[in-house]
């Protein structure tokens, strides 16, 4: 879909259009050791959709549910903030997950560092680590939790970015892995059809 300037969003030419879909990218070389750091950054047009996830590994992915938005770790938990605010309108998502300590995570909303608690059910701790297969628009566990709304510029980073990274979109502390546009015009489950814009490789492919 068109996804002209919104709100903090400048003019990113295209976005894709989650409503029951969901993209699979799979190889990502990120570490799964304890307490090693990954990060993803996109812009995100949640719809208000109740339990939905826009993106997520395994077992460690983020959750809007019941009036709260952060991160999950499969026990019916969120460490976040809550959503108001966040329905109907573009804003920028940086998540840094810690693997094996949901504690140590790190959510920046439209470029701000935000203070997270525990606002529902129970961290699990051994669930939390980054996988080599991210899900976007959904679960990687199951075909449930489909986001609807709109994505676009998501990126990979192995480490951890800061605050200055989060702002600026520099690359200089933590290399970029993976880049998706969601610039292509439509998209019917070929093989490596919704491209990484890096010299990387790691295509992905839609489903439903």
């Amino acid at each position: 879909v068109s996804a002209g300037p919104g709100g903090l969003k400048g003019d990113t030419c295209y976005a894709a259009a989650f409503n029951g879909g969901a993209i699979d990218i799979n190889g990502l070389p990120l570490s799964t050791n304890a307490g090693e750091k990954s990060s993803i950054s996109f812009w995100m047009h949640w719809n208000g959709t109740n339990s939905v996830m826009p993106l997520g590994f395994r077992l460690h992915d983020l959750w809007f549910s019941s009036g709260h938005f952060g991160f999950n770790s499969a026990g019916g938990d969120i460490y976040g903030i809550s959503s108001a605010g966040l329905a109907n309108g573009w804003h920028h998502i940086a998540a840094v997950f810690t693997n094996g300590s949901v504690g140590d995570n790190t959510l920046y909303l439209d470029g701000v560092k935000q203070t997270l608690t525990l606002r529902r059910g129970s961290i699990r701790n051994n669930n939390a680590y980054v996988n080599p297969h991210l899900r976007l628009g959904g679960w990687w566990a199951n075909n449930g939790y489909r986001f609807r709304g709109n994505l676009d510029d998501v990126k990979v980073y192995s480490g951890e970015v800061s605050e200055a990274q989060v702002l600026e979109d520099m690359l200089s502390n933590g290399c970029l892995i993976a880049e998706w546009r969601m610039d292509e015009a439509s998209w019917d489950g070929t093989m490596n059809e919704v491209g990484d814009n890096t010299s990387n490789g790691y295509h992905g492919t839609s489903f439903n």
